[in-house]
């Protein structure tokens, strides 16, 4: 399985389940949806070869309590089409796995991935502000939360169910709306 790089990294679509529970559109601007699962997730994510071995090898161990089922590894984006034009808003979404060991990998990556500055702090959540948007319990934290850049601006809103969990990154309070009421 190829998992690609930079810019190819948006070809994968690798956890079409995610992929489909993602908004193909908000505020009538089409998104791109790509998605990777497994050991690519940890490729596309981690920094060196010897994060990523030290996780696989955890994976590898059978009769570790702790171990990680790559397997149970999913996330999903759906980021702006066009970035010349399009707000760089985005949704990424992961499949919540039942270990604790892997919600935390999965959690650490996705805030990780987010560009959180503080990964410890955003898996609490007490760090944001509860609300309720379009129907549904949602944490909203701050844009000093993160990075903020051409790429990403705005304020995380993160949301769950019993099978996902998403955050939305917008500056836009219509925007999050229409895109945390297309979730499930």
């Amino acid at each position: 399985m190829s998992c690609g790089t930079g810019a190819d990294v948006v070809l994968n679509h690798q956890a079409p389940d995610i992929e489909a529970v993602l908004p193909p559109s908000v505020a009538g601007r089409s998104l791109a949806r790509w998605s990777l699962r497994d050991r690519c997730w940890l490729e596309v994510a981690l920094t060196t070869s010897a994060d990523i071995d030290s996780f696989v090898a955890q994976a590898e161990t059978p009769d570790d309590p702790n171990r990680i089922d790559l397997a149970n590894l999913a996330y999903g984006v759906a980021g702006r089409s066009d970035t010349k034009v399009d707000p760089p808003f985005f949704v990424y979404g992961i499949s919540r796995p039942f270990a604790d060991d892997e919600v935390a990998l999965a959690l650490y990556l996705l805030f990780g991935g987010a560009g959180f500055h503080d990964i410890e702090a955003a898996m609490h959540f007490s760090t944001y502000e509860q609300r309720t948007i379009a129907g549904k319990e949602v944490y909203v934290g701050t844009a000093d939360m993160l990075d903020q850049g051409e790429h990403q601006r705005g304020r995380p809103y993160l949301y769950q169910n019993d099978h996902d969990v998403f955050l939305v990154i917008t500056d836009d309070d219509a925007w999050a709306a229409d895109a945390i009421g297309q979730l499930p």
